[in-house]
């Protein structure tokens, strides 16, 4: 499951944070609508690619243990779709 979320920080600097970016954590599991805060499940990378940059950067990864959905948190310019 992918939860856009929204920033005013560039790409550039998205990429230039990498791991320490201050990923926005969710409440709720999206997807079952438990209230609890779905754990903390990694990161894995992926390509951005705009009119002003071309990079790899890390996108997080949260985890439901009570619906066993992964959650992926995505910057709009990451497009919403898996690579």
């Amino acid at each position: 499951m992918q939860l856009i979320f929204y920033t005013t920080v560039s790409p550039e600097e998205y990429c230039r944070q990498g791991k320490n970016f201050p990923f926005p954590e969710p409440d709720y599991c999206p997807h079952c609508r438990i209230k609890m805060p779905p754990q903390k499940h990694g990161f894995f990378d992926r390509n951005v690619i705009t009119a002003d940059f071309s990079g790899r950067i890390f996108i997080r990864r949260y985890y439901c243990q009570y619906c066993h959905t992964t959650i992926s948190n995505l910057h709009p310019q990451e497009g919403g779709g898996e690579q």
